[in-house]
């Protein structure tokens, strides 16, 4: 009875001290030293890759003029799953130094997958990043202590895409075609993102992001010249999040 009373008081003390940013009152929330970093890296997740499992329905906006062929997904597809994570391998502690607190360090890992409606229901091969990422805080760290903080942060991405395949790109044929079922995709990428927000203390987080795309030739001759025409890339992204 005694031991199972200590693992009854642990348990408490552990939901309790996991649900201290739920129900604490905003005084004793902001006087803990965690909760500026915490609220940071919560931020962060807020903007990492979303992981799905969903039924896509494509439409190209205009008709192909070489159509696809079995095992390629002419007929439509039945699911497509994205399994996308940044693991952290180094984020700032309230005890670092300013400028490490700052940072986030993490290795990339995305990979995107659709299975066919064609005959056999084949799947295609897989679009997969790999490569490092960094964010960088830039407004005033007093900032995450405010109800209503306004927040500046970058964030700068170098990824490896491909495909893992091995064949030939093209299939050699009278009418010249990509190779969607097995034809080597790779080529390597840069993204740089201005983040803008404002975000009130567990109610709500609303930003805007600037970003600019660029392919870079990391060893890869065929795919820089391919992508070369359409490699640069600007984007303007918006996130609203409402807590209740």
């Amino acid at each position: 009875m005694r031991n199972l009373l200590i693992c009854f008081l642990l348990l408490s003390s552990f939901f309790a001290n996991a649900q201290r940013y739920i129900w604490s009152p905003d005084s004793l929330l902001r006087s803990n030293p965690n909760y500026a970093m915490d609220r940071y890296h919560d931020i962060l997740r807020y903007h990492d890759p979303i992981m799905y499992v969903a039924f896509p329905i494509i439409k190209p906006l205009t008709e192909r003029k070489v159509p696809l062929e079995e095992a390629e997904g002419k007929d439509g597809y039945w699911a497509e799953g994205n399994l996308a994570y940044r693991f952290i391998i180094y984020k700032g502690k309230y005890y670092s130094y300013s400028f490490f607190q700052r940072l986030r360090f993490t290795f990339d890992v995305g990979i995107t997958s659709r299975l066919t409606r064609d005959d056999s229901s084949p799947l295609l091969p897989s679009n997969n990043k790999f490569g490092f990422g960094l964010d960088f805080f830039l407004s005033g760290l007093n900032q995450l202590h405010r109800e209503k903080a306004s927040l500046i942060w970058t964030t700068i991405l170098l990824h490896h895409y491909s495909n893992g395949q091995a064949d030939s790109f093209f299939i050699k044929n009278p009418v010249q075609r990509n190779n969607y079922r097995s034809g080597d995709f790779s080529t390597n990428y840069y993204k740089i993102l201005l983040n803008i927000g404002s975000s009130h203390q567990q109610k709500s987080i609303i930003t805007a992001a600037i970003g600019y795309q660029q392919n870079i030739d990391l060893f890869n001759k065929l795919w820089h010249r391919l992508c070369e025409s359409a490699s640069l890339l600007a984007f303007i992204r918006i996130r609203a999040l409402v807590f209740r």
